[in-house]
């Protein structure tokens, strides 16, 4: 069946617009329509150990699903792409991806992936910087799952939602200014937790060199995890 060329700017503009629960089945649908209740469930358990660490990939459901080049059915050069956002209920495949996605925003979704954060198709894990030597947490149909971050962190104060750019053009200073900005919201997180931590700090040389060692282990943790995005993306 042909599909209809899309523009970047609609595209971003549907997925921006729509219920949360049927963007998220667009998502399971295009990853993972050939792969049945198992294989959709994975992604949707993926979507969701994400949405539960807003450090790194959104504050919420939207912006996780689409923070930019995480998802590859939400790229714009994806062939994909046209065919999840025209999809619909007469889809059985689409009304399966739908009844998984409110279980999975109910809490209700058993997660078999082992807390993966991460997957990719198995065929590709030697070709991909990020996986390769990593011993996948699952294998669930065509896809292998991974846990590269820790717990969930628990920031304190009100988050702010970051929507990310995938739907969207963007080109290299675009892209970099997201990834920035992004990396920003992080560091002001981390700087939340650090002065409640050095307010408990003793005084003298001691408390010194116990902030110093937090201080720069939370910018290692930041620098990290934006090369794995770099890496990932």
């Amino acid at each position: 069946m042909a599909t209809t060329p899309i523009g970047a700017a609609n595209a971003a503009a549907r997925l921006q617009s729509m219920p949360e629960d049927e963007l998220l089945a667009r998502v399971l649908w295009g990853e993972a329509r050939g792969e049945g209740v198992a294989g959709m469930s994975a992604v949707a358990a993926v979507v969701m150990t994400r949405v539960a660490n807003p450090r790194w990939w959104g504050r919420d459901l939207r912006s996780v699903l689409l923070q930019r080049a995480q998802f590859s059915c939400l790229m714009n050069n994806d062939p994909n792409l046209p065919k999840l956002l025209g999809v619909g209920v007469a889809d059985p495949a689409y009304r399966l991806a739908l009844s998984i996605a409110r279980q999975a925003i109910a809490g209700t979704l058993a997660d078999e992936t082992g807390g993966a954060d991460h997957y990719l198709v198995t065929a590709i894990q030697d070709r991909t910087k990020w996986a390769k030597g990593r011993a996948p947490t699952a294998e669930i149909g065509r896809h292998s799952f991974f846990r590269l971050e820790g717990p969930a962190p628990k920031p304190k104060g009100k988050a702010v939602a970051i929507v990310g750019a995938t739907g969207a053009a963007t080109v290299g200073g675009a892209a970099t200014l997201a990834d920035l900005s992004e990396q920003l919201g992080d560091v002001a997180v981390l700087g939340a937790q650090l002065r409640g931590l050095l307010a408990l700090l003793p005084g003298g040389s001691l408390g010194l060199a116990i902030a110093a060692v937090l201080v720069i282990g939370a910018g290692v943790l930041v620098y990290r995890r934006w090369m794995a995005n770099r890496e990932s993306a």
